[in-house]
Formats: C-alpha cells, sequence, structure tokens
C-alpha cells in the first residue's frame, strides 16, 4: 500500500513534477484526441487536428487530456504534508469573491489597451482556434470548459501547488524576495504554458497577479474567480463579435 509522504518536494522535484504532469497531458490530449477522430470517422485526422480554427472535438478533447495530466500532478502534490489544502482553500466569503471576478474583468481590460498600441494582429488566435466553428451546444461546451473548466484546473496546478511549492521553500531562504520571486516564476510558467509568443507579456502579468490574489487571501478561490473574469471576458468579446455586436 501507497504511503503518504510528509516531507516538502524540494524545487527541483516539484519542477519536474509539474513539467512531468504538464507533458503528461499533452500526450493524453493528443491521444484522447485521435480516439475522438477514429470514433467520428474523421478520415483526414491529421488536418483536423492540426487546423486552425480546430473543430470543436479537437479543443473538448485537448482540454480534457491535458486537464488529467495537470490535476495527476496536483494529486500527487497534495500527498506531501506541506502541499496539501489548508483549512478554508474553497471557503467563500460573499460580495468580496463576487468582486474578485471584477477584479479578473479589470485586469482583461487593462491588458487589452495595453496591447493596443502595439496593433497586434494576432491577439486573437488563441480564443478563435479554441471555439473554431462550433455552434449551439458545441459553443455552449467550449465556453463552460474556457470560462470555468479551465480557471478551476490551472489554478490548482499553479497556484495551488506550483506557487505555493515555490513561496514555501524561497521564503525560508529570502524572506519577501522569495516570495516575489515565486510569484514571478509561476507567473512566467503560467504565459510560457500557453504557448503562445504574442500574448506571453499580458498572460505572465496575469500569472502574477493571481499568485498575488492567492497570498493576499490564503485561499484559492479568489484567484480562481479572478481567472474566471479574465476568461469570460474574452468568451462575451467573441459572442458580440459573433452576433455583429462588436
Amino acid at each position: 500500500m501507497m504511503t503518504t509522504k510528509t516531507a516538502r518536494p524540494g524545487v527541483g522535484y516539484l519542477l519536474v513534477g509539474a513539467v512531468l504532469g504538464y507533458v503528461g497531458g499533452q500526450v493524453l490530449a493528443l491521444l484522447l484526441v485521435v480516439l475522438i477522430g477514429v470514433a467520428k470517422g474523421q478520415h483526414h485526422l491529421a488536418s483536423s487536428i492540426d487546423a486552425s480554427p480546430a473543430p470543436w472535438w479537437v479543443t473538448a478533447g485537448g482540454f480534457v487530456g491535458l486537464w488529467s495530466g495537470m490535476l495527476a500532478f496536483v494529486r500527487w502534490a497534495a500527498r506531501t504534508e506541506s502541499l496539501r489544502w489548508p483549512a478554508g482553500t474553497w471557503r467563500f466569503a460573499g460580495i468580496t469573491d463576487v468582486l474578485y471576478v471584477a477584479l479578473g474583468v479589470g485586469l482583461q481590460v487593462v491588458l487589452d489597451l495595453c496591447y493596443q498600441p502595439f496593433h497586434a494582429r494576432s491577439l486573437n488566435h488563441p480564443v478563435t482556434n479554441l471555439f473554431g466553428a462550433a455552434h449551439g451546444a458545441a459553443f455552449v461546451l467550449v465556453a463552460v470548459m474556457t470560462t470555468v473548466g479551465a480557471p478551476l484546473v490551472e489554478e490548482c496546478f499553479f497556484r495551488g501547488v506550483l506557487y505555493r511549492g515555490l513561496a514555501q521553500s524561497w521564503r525560508e531562504r529570502w524572506g519577501r524576495r522569495g516570495v516575489a520571486l515565486a510569484m514571478v516564476s509561476s507567473g512566467l510558467l503560467f504565459g510560457l504554458a500557453h504557448g503562445e509568443l504574442v500574448q506571453l507579456p499580458g498572460l505572465a502579468v496575469t500569472g502574477v497577479v493571481l499568485a498575488f490574489v492567492y497570498e493576499r487571501s490564503r485561499r484559492l478561490l479568489p484567484s480562481v474567480l479572478v481567472h474566471i473574469g479574465f476568461n469570460s471576458l474574452t468568451v462575451i468579446g467573441l459572442v458580440l463579435q459573433r452576433g455583429g455586436h462588436a
């Protein structure tokens, strides 16, 4: 029987586990998309996977596979005493937490304004590729996965485990400077994980803000709600654009 470990994982050990979880999730995503494609009788599977925008089932299958790998890492980390969920992690604090959603919306607006002077043509490429030509129930499914599923899984992975593990180790060594370094490092990793060069600066800043929210609140729910607000505004913008209102 597997026993629960209580030792704190070293930074290197933690980072290797995160990489394995993320890469393993990518492999699972590819396998799942291939299986879905075969089940759907896709004769040109490779072109469907590489298509831009991607079919909705590629997006949904990719999400499920990637999240499986990321949550496996979260589950592994929870076996250590120092990275178990602390009491109150998911406690709801009423109107205060509702305001965190507004913070996420405001963060998205500020970043969009910061990008405007650069006239980045591919700024909306990620969300366009995610939703592809999805309509009706398929659109709703991808929208829910983007606005709720992604924030939940990514916050568990990046803030609940990765940031928390880095902050615990570096706080002991360098105090507040170590915490700041953990925020910046986890934010940069969060941006890099999305694989979008143009969006990297904005995503890295978002990751730092989300780590700061976690550090101040000592709960994971607030960072999830900020993330939900951030992603929701993008989806709402796409809905308005499709409806001819933007």
